[in-house]
């Protein structure tokens, strides 16, 4: 989950991230198989020539012969959709989802399914007439409080709320998005993207640190985010150290240990620590255990009741202070 994108740019559109995808195929435990079978398959090819079908289009020969044998069988039919979806065969996906909502119109796998390939086709107001049909059905089921395809649908419909400018109608479905996962963290970065749309920065920043709390490496995109909102509250520290956290997100270890120590030695003890932290963290990755423990013992220093400088220490082969004493 883009340095050189602009900002504002950035913040146009929301990110659909790895985790976001994979509700795409929130159906597809199968889906989930026949991708790393597809791996399997393509590293195969590397080595040996001419193997024929792809064990993909295997099991779609015969998702397709069981449908045929038993046009009936909506299981059949549901793995054929899943098969096809995992395929990019976007079409003959919808085909089959929508051939079992003429049998079962209230068929939760089909509505999802069906509702998430319009989405990708970037066909919004039917994936949203899709999504709202799924939530209508699943939202008096009996696990309605945690059921992730109602989760999933009041994502989505955010997202698709936020990309035609309706900023209030996704904010009050990412809402309920959250409400029903707490630790969403797309639900939280698209919290943050709808509050600085709506002007709102102090909103959006602590959104955005949810968001990272969840996935706090590999992910930059909320980085830049923060960078953005921080800019517009003029909170210097917080603007340092959300620029070298992007810095260290994106790989330029030197940048980002720059703006650490400057963070780690500025006046707001709460960043500093953090700083230290990662500084330390920085260390560790070189091999450089003695500078590691000079920074950790910096942030008992600055509270000496650290637990995670603590840990660090010790895990370093080195006992806290308070535990020498």
């Amino acid at each position: 989950m883009t340095m050189t994108q602009d900002r504002q740019a950035l913040e146009s559109q929301p990110k659909v991230s790895d985790r976001a995808l994979k509700r795409l195929v929130m159906w597809g435990g199968i889906a989930l198989v026949i991708l790393f079978a597809t791996f399997c398959v393509i590293y195969y090819l590397g080595q040996h020539k001419n193997m024929g079908p792809s064990m993909v289009d295997r099991q779609i020969t015969a998702g397709e012969a069981a449908v045929r044998a038993d046009p009936n069988n909506i299981g059949d039919r549901l793995s054929l959709a899943q098969l096809y979806a995992a395929s990019n065969r976007q079409a003959d996906a919808l085909q089959q989802y929508t051939v079992v909502l003429k049998a079962l119109p209230k068929n939760e796998a089909a509505l999802f399914g069906k509702a998430s390939i319009l989405f990708a086709q970037n066909k919004l107001n039917e994936a949203r007439d899709a999504y709202n049909a799924l939530i209508t059905v699943a939202a008096t089921g009996e696990m309605a409080g945690a059921d992730p395809k109602l989760q999933g649908a009041r994502y989505f419909l955010a997202v698709i709320a936020y990309k035609q400018s309706d900023f209030a109608g996704a904010a009050g479905q990412v809402k309920e998005a959250l409400r029903l996962d707490p630790t969403d963290s797309d639900a939280w970065y698209l919290t943050a993207q709808v509050a600085m749309k709506q002007n709102a920065p102090q909103s959006a920043a602590a959104a955005v640190e949810k968001a990272l709390m969840f996935v706090p490496s590999g992910w930059c995109d909320p980085y830049a985010l923060a960078i953005n909102a921080y800019t517009q509250l003029k909170q210097a520290s917080q603007l340092a150290f959300a620029q070298a956290r992007e810095s260290m997100c994106n790989g330029d270890v030197a940048a980002a240990t720059t703006g650490f120590q400057s963070v780690a030695n500025g006046g707001d003890k709460t960043l500093a620590t953090k700083a230290l932290l990662q500084l330390a963290a920085v260390s560790i990755n070189a091999g450089d255990t003695n500078t590691a423990r000079g920074w950790l013992n910096k942030i008992l220093a600055i509270d000496p009741k650290n637990a995670a400088a603590k840990a660090g220490l010790t895990q370093l082969g080195t006992p806290s202070p308070s535990a020498t004493k």
